[in-house]
């Protein structure tokens, strides 16, 4: 601010004004931030200017027609005069000269700004198009196929297998069905395959899941004598897709959700259906059946929301398993085990692999042994689950809520009774479905490695002497 010596405002008060810097000269300033200023500027200046000539005009009053205000004495007046004539040229010349100099700085920055801004906008739209999706950019990426003469034979029972076909395709692979000319298939990728369409590949090297589970690999008849490895995909990020389905279906339960959707159907404002007590997570107790890779990670993001979580294996635990971290989680193991573990948990999520011993362990047995009103949760595999025995439980309110997403048949059956069960819901295997860009990556990598016999990452390969 600068005072002007010689203007005072009402009461005595000195009147000043901005002092302006070209913005258009200021070294290194960026386009964008000087026209920003000289808006600025334009307007800082017109307030200015405009305060400072209606101070001038409100002290010199004499301006007007009539030489003297009332009362006042002619020296007074005489001095207002001299004041405020040339005063009001000097404003009235500032702010004429200072809008010119404005104009003639926002032209000098357009000049400058838009022959360096305009090819910027033209090369980006010339060379910057929208970024390609997950699935095409591994393809683009990706390092040349190693043997592509190596043929693959795709067989699947999930809708997705069409997907599977082409990225694979994409990849460079020469993909054969079930029915075509096998002869130079060496690996085969499969799940929930029929039994028997490897059985005519002569140079079968290794047969590849398109999921964790291995269990329907090793009921294949024609595969039990081959010796060829059973390889599995190993996505972390799929344990963490099942431990985030595990959550919810815990909440819902937890607090009642469906009651309250059948109420909103029924357009039925209850706010009994909790009896008026909300559960506390630390307040339910779960346990989780399977400390693998998934049921692993579920027990430990269950323990990490506060829940109460025990768990069974059937091992006891190892050093070097997914369960040796699980400090907030009592484990347990053992057919001794088994009943305790049960009579422990109010809701029990079933995660382990499907072997003859655990076939059919979602039992009667099981349930009665549970608090009464629990519920179970069946997202591994269809065979682990006494269906019958499941309903009677249902029925005489021994467990109060099911939720299934295995199934022995896949698709399941219309008549099924699950599919209407009030206290049951459906799903159609997607608690945790794989990644097909990341799958399809595992896939192309353990193909490599197996044509050349170099070892397979841990984990990928299947035990048959553990049955996963």
């Amino acid at each position: 601010m600068l005072h002007v010596p010689g203007l005072e405002g009402n009461g005595g008060r000195p009147c000043s004004c901005v002092v302006i810097v070209d913005a258009s000269l200021v070294p290194g300033l960026h386009h964008g931030a000087a026209v920003i200023i000289s808006i600025g500027i334009g307007i800082s200046i017109s307030i200015g200017i405009g305060i400072v000539i209606s101070n001038a005009l409100t002290d010199c009053r004499l301006i007007i027609p009539g030489g003297r205000g009332e009362g006042e004495e002619e020296g007074q007046s005489k001095c207002a005069k001299t004041r405020a004539k040339p005063f009001f040229y000097y404003a009235l010349f500032l702010q004429c000269a200072v809008r010119i100099r404005i104009r003639i700085a926002l032209g000098m920055l357009l000049a400058r700004s838009v022959p360096r801004i305009a090819p910027v906008f033209r090369s980006r739209a010339k060379t910057q198009p929208l970024a390609p999706t997950r699935m095409s950019s591994n393809a683009a990426t990706a390092p040349a196929l190693y043997r592509p003469e190596s043929e693959v034979l795709l067989a699947s029972t999930f809708g997705s297998q069409p997907i599977w076909k082409a990225r694979l395709e994409e990849r460079g692979l020469t993909v054969r069905l079930p029915g075509e000319d096998v002869s130079k298939v060496e690996l085969g990728i499969v799940f929930n395959h029929p039994h028997g369409v490897l059985d005519d590949v002569p140079g079968l090297k290794a047969v590849q899941s398109l999921g964790a589970g291995v269990d329907f690999m090793m009921e294949d008849p024609g595969l039990k004598g081959r010796g060829v490895p059973l390889l599995r995909i190993v996505d972390p990020l799929m344990a963490e897709r099942m431990a985030t389905f595990c959550v919810w279906a815990t909440m819902n339960y937890q607090r009642k959700c469906d009651d309250y959707f059948r109420a909103q159907m029924e357009s039925r404002w209850d706010k009994s259906v909790e009896n008026y007590k909300n559960v506390d997570n630390r307040e339910l107790r779960v346990g989780v059946m399977g400390l693998g890779l998934m049921g692993g990670q579920v027990a430990r993001t269950l323990a990490g929301l506060g829940y109460e979580v025990s768990a069974w294996k059937r091992l006891p635990p190892s050093s070097g398993d997914s369960s040796s971290d699980l400090a907030r989680v009592r484990v347990y193991h053992g057919e001794e085990e088994f009943l305790t573990f049960a009579s422990n948990a109010q809701v029990v999520i079933n995660l382990l692999p499907l072997t003859t011993e655990t076939r059919g362990i979602l039992n009667a047995r099981l349930f009665n042994a549970m608090p009464r009103g629990g519920a179970v949760m069946n997202l591994a595999r269809g065979a682990h689950l006494v269906a019958n025995d499941l309903l009677e439980a249902l029925a005489s309110g021994q467990l109060e809520h099911a939720v299934l997403d295995v199934f022995v048949k896949e698709p399941l059956p219309p008549t099924c009774p699950f599919w209407l069960h009030p206290k049951v819901r459906v799903f159609p295997h997607m608690s945790s479905v794989t990644d097909i860009p990341n799958g399809i990556d595992q896939i192309i990598r353990n193909r490599e490695l197996v044509l050349k016999g170099a070892p397979l990452p841990l984990g990928v390969v299947a035990e048959p002497g553990r049955g996963y």
